[in-house]
């Protein structure tokens, strides 16, 4: 099936990093990783029994307006003042559990927002918000976390000779043809990177990571990262190249920080599902998102939508759980989502790569040199690492070819890449290794496929 022609994709006005303001009372907070989030109810207007107040408090003001006065003293009858735990954003207080939801704004886009209840009480709580016109997805806040990628090595590196001096343990770079890439004719992308915070004052990123988002906090922020996992995922996509630095990534590319996990890279669906929109709302042309959990949200679902409805391709990592099962993750399983496994340098399926028939595509993910925190470079192994890999060669095809919808961008990548496992489409590395330059010239230049999609989430592409 041939992609469909698409208009270029309509960004919405970019809404302001901040909390909200104007609220009637001080909304109480959730303790995490040492921030304060403002999702909860503010005691003392529960305590003063003004229902209006403690649910204003917690709520959009649309959603709030939509209640009803006895559907208001219901809801700010099951709030809680949660103090939650120090290492876990989606570890709820004992007998508290986060509803989630996320709501249509009178402009057209998408706000998520969450509240902590009494876990008897949240079933009532999803259904009675689930049902008020302007609620596109509710349901109960899932935990999020990196899938324990597994760290080789770390070093520090100064500068050096002329290049980058660490370039020659990146074998990921010539297995993917890296420098015939560069060689293309190629536009500089925005990756958004969902992740823990990417450190903006490391020296292979200088100059290459943007003003984001932190939606711990609903600020600005994102630009630190005290895990190093997005640091590391964010230097695979953007370490500056030939800078005499360190290492280099695929391509150049403006990075998006986006902060949704904790120190201990540790989140929950809701900050995920305002992190996707946000960067949708801020110029993303690729989201990567290298972290996952069994449990699907119908709210992060919808985030990740709306990403796709707004003309960003999004890109997910399978999980690091082929020894376990390969329980399905998600968001790497939800519709329109490329979802990377990983793969050795012989090209060998990666043994804790998750296997599954939603597997997309797979990428390099064994022994990855890249970014750390504090100014350092480490080895890791996971399909976070795989992931930003493809993510971003989306970003090149995206950004070079604008016009493209995420659905021919997903095409481009599947139709070129290298089949590695039983013919066709495999549980284990999807379509195969990504090809990052047949793909571009796929796209741009109508160059030839390598293989038929047959067998592609119909939902997917167009």
């Amino acid at each position: 099936m041939s992609p469909r022609p698409v208009a270029p994709p309509r960004r919405r006005a970019p809404r302001p990093a901040v909390g909200r303001a104007g609220r009637t009372g001080a909304a109480a907070a959730l303790l995490v990783g040492g921030l304060l989030l403002p999702v909860v109810a503010a005691p003392s207007a529960l305590a003063a029994g003004d229902a209006a107040a403690a649910v204003a408090a917690v709520l959009p003001d649309a959603l709030a307006d939509e209640l009803s006065a006895r559907q208001t003293a219901q809801l700010a009858g099951a709030l809680v003042d949660d103090a939650g735990t120090a290492d876990a954003v989606a570890t709820p207080g004992a007998g508290v559990q986060h509803v989630e939801v996320a709501v249509t704004t009178d402009d057209g886009g998408l706000e998520v927002a969450a509240v902590a209840v009494e876990a008897p009480r949240a079933g009532a709580v999803v259904d009675l918000l689930g049902g008020l016109p302007s609620v596109e997805a509710a349901g109960v806040a899932q935990r999020l976390d990196v899938g324990d990628p597994v760290p080789v090595g770390a070093t520090s590196v100064a500068p050096g000779r002329a290049g980058d001096p660490y370039v020659g343990e990146q074998w990921a770079l010539p297995a993917l043809d890296a420098d015939r890439l560069r060689a293309s004719r190629i536009a500089v992308p925005v990756v958004a990177v969902v992740d823990s915070g990417v450190d903006a004052g490391h020296p292979d990123l200088a100059g290459s990571v943007r003003r984001g988002y932190d939606a711990l906090t609903r600020q600005p922020g994102g630009t630190t990262d005290k895990h190093g996992h997005g640091t590391h995922v964010a230097g695979v996509v953007a370490a500056t190249i030939g800078n005499g630095v360190g290492v280099a990534g695929l391509v150049r590319a403006d990075v998006l920080p986006v902060r949704v996990l904790s120190s201990a890279g540790v989140g929950d669906t809701t900050r995920a599902a305002d992190g996707v929109v946000w960067a949708t709302d801020h110029g993303a042309d690729v989201i990567n998102m290298s972290l996952g959990g069994p449990e699907s949200s119908d709210v992060l679902a919808r985030a990740v939508r709306y990403a796709i409805e707004h003309g960003v391709v999004v890109i997910a990592a399978m999980g690091n759980e082929g020894a376990e099962g390969s329980p399905t993750s998600y968001p790497a399983a939800y519709p329109g989502v490329v979802a990377v496994a990983a793969v050795d340098r012989r090209r060998a399926t990666a043994p804790f790569s998750s296997r599954g028939a939603h597997a997309d595509i797979a990428a390099p993910g064994v022994g990855i040199l890249s970014t750390y925190k504090g100014g350092t470079y480490a080895y890791l192994d996971g399909t976070s690492m795989a992931a930003p890999y493809v993510a971003a060669s989306a970003a090149v095809l995206a950004a070079t070819v604008p016009s493209a919808s995420p659905a021919a961008v997903q095409r481009a990548l599947l139709e070129t890449a290298v089949d590695l496992g039983p013919r066709g489409r495999d549980v284990a590395t999807g379509y195969g290794l990504v090809d990052p330059t047949a793909a571009l010239l796929r796209l741009r230049d109508g160059g030839p496929p390598r293989q038929c999609l047959a067998g592609v989430r119909p939902t997917e592409v167009g």
